[in-house]
């Protein structure tokens, strides 16, 4: 009898044969997988300086590869609260578990996904580019674009650090332009028209 409804996703237990404790007389790992009816659990391990910042209800968004834009919301379910060593890279890391809260046509179960997960959410504020602010110990400066074509160093302090977007909470405004190193030996004007600002930062 299972504990919930599904469909028998696996079974290595034949008629006759003993299983005890989930593990079948042959050797296999579980004598039957369950997939429950509607309900889908991604995980993926997580840094432990990312991991750190998690918390079980926290919302999620789900990324398949193999479905090109197809993507899931969801909600953080569990956080391991002992860390592993990563074999891949040998990274201390946290296994995270994420309840979809929809399935999108075409995912099955065992397909690869990528998650991120909101840790925090700020509206209306000042946010630019990571790759616009140079950090030199505790000092954060921007390259601030004047009318001649030349570029001010500015200090500025920063707030919430997002994936791509840093929030800004003085030194510089709305309007002006930043000027960005290009990583060779010239700099790009970011944004056209002045600095962005208002949309959310996650």
């Amino acid at each position: 009898v299972a504990p919930v409804a599904g469909t028998i996703g696996e079974l290595n237990i034949a008629v006759g044969e003993l299983s005890t404790n989930g593990v079948t007389s042959s050797g296999g790992s579980a004598a039957i997988t369950l997939i429950p009816t509607g309900a889908f659990t991604a995980a993926a391990d997580f840094a432990e300086t990312d991991a750190a910042q998690v918390t079980k209800g926290d919302p999620a968004t789900i990324y398949f590869p193999a479905l090109s834009g197809q993507s899931a919301t969801g909600v953080v379910t569990s956080v391991d609260p002992m860390a592993t060593t990563s074999t891949s890279s040998s990274l201390v890391v946290f296994n995270i578990k994420v309840s979809m809260n929809s399935v999108p046509e075409g995912v099955q179960p065992g397909m690869s996904a990528s998650i991120s997960v909101t840790t925090e959410e700020l509206n209306g504020v000042l946010a630019i580019p990571q790759s616009a602010i140079a950090t030199v110990g505790d000092v954060n400066t921007v390259e601030v674009l004047q009318p001649d074509n030349t570029s001010i160093t500015t200090t500025v302090t920063v707030g919430l650090k997002g994936d791509a977007l840093t929030e800004i909470t003085s030194g510089v405004q709305v309007g002006q332009v930043l000027v960005i190193p290009t990583g060779g030996s010239g700099t790009s004007q970011f944004p056209t028209g002045g600095v962005p600002g208002g949309g959310p930062l996650s």
